[in-house]
């Protein structure tokens, strides 16, 4: 049975050529965050919450708003019995150790907007040291194994550095828009 308080119904995430993702035990999962590809979001949930945030335009905007749903009291789920057959361009030679090799210009705004999210308190706090480990296996995972390493490398960069521009960037705002003050900066 699925919580009133549900936020978002997503199906169950099935990457090609790697069988089934998220199997659960029972039908409706609790879940933390998932993509909002093929998920069902009811018109008052965003009139509720806002709307995904454009600011990162891609990577996280899905997982962003399921942590302001969470953080708002919100639930949400994934029925097991409703597949995505979900696929970025992937073919079976993209894979390496198991897992899909992503377009290099995607690391730059994975990079990008988990840093700022991470900054920003917009992840959720008891979250952010697990997200900290997945962007180094990221990392680690496209220096590694996939090719155009160099290429993989600059994108990282350029979005670590683009996160970092972010956070600089909202923290100014927020200063002159009187939302925080100098005094509760931690430096």
């Amino acid at each position: 049975m699925i919580s009133k308080k549900a936020a978002l119904l997503g199906p169950a995430i099935k990457v090609p050529f790697l069988g089934k993702q998220n199997v659960f035990r029972r039908q409706y999962q609790l879940v933390p965050e998932i993509i909002s590809s093929g998920s069902v979001i009811a018109k008052q949930m965003f009139i509720k919450l806002g709307l995904f945030s454009e600011e990162l335009f891609i990577d996280f905007v899905d997982y962003e708003w399921c942590w302001r749903a969470r953080q708002h009291g919100y639930h949400v789920f994934v029925d097991q019995n409703v597949f995505l057959k979900h696929q970025l361009g992937w073919e079976k030679a993209e894979i390496r150790r198991g897992q899909n090799i992503i377009a290099a210009f995607r690391l730059y705004y994975v990079f990008r907007n988990c840093l700022y999210l991470m900054k920003t308190k917009q992840m959720i706090t008891a979250e952010k040291k697990q997200w900290r480990k997945n962007l180094l296996d990221q990392a680690w995972y496209n220096l590694v194994f996939c090719p155009h390493r160099w290429q993989r490398f600059k994108m990282i960069i350029k979005g670590c550095w683009a996160g970092v521009k972010m956070v600089h960037e909202n923290t100014n705002q927020m200063l002159t828009k009187g939302q925080i003050s100098t005094k509760s900066m931690k430096y």
